[in-house]
């Protein structure tokens, strides 16, 4: 739970993180990595599994990581680029870039 965020426009520190968060990825994944990441490929095998075409339904996670390699994510607001923050490096990023 977070408290005293306010969301609305994210402020320049938030902002800077989100755009490390995407340099860190882009340095450490590939495109043709992520097809294959541990992190991602059970998600892609589980929508398979149930039925999604994996061209139209994408897991989030995945369509937040190829956002960033093919240009790069939007700020939106704190919250929003907070939990693509967290997202990013939780399942994308080695642990030590943690």
């Amino acid at each position: 739970m977070a408290h005293g965020i306010k969301n609305g426009p994210s402020n320049k520190e938030v902002q800077e993180l989100l755009a490390k968060t995407q340099n860190e990825l882009r340095a450490h994944l590939t495109m043709e990595q992520l097809q294959v990441h541990p992190h991602i490929e059970p998600w892609i095998i589980a929508y398979k599994k149930f039925g999604a075409k994996p061209k139209s339904h994408i897991p989030s996670v995945k369509n937040l990581a190829e956002r960033v390699l093919k240009g790069s994510l939007p700020s939106i607001t704190t919250l929003v680029d907070l939990y693509n923050i967290i997202s990013l490096n939780i399942y994308c990023l080695p642990a030590e870039k943690i």
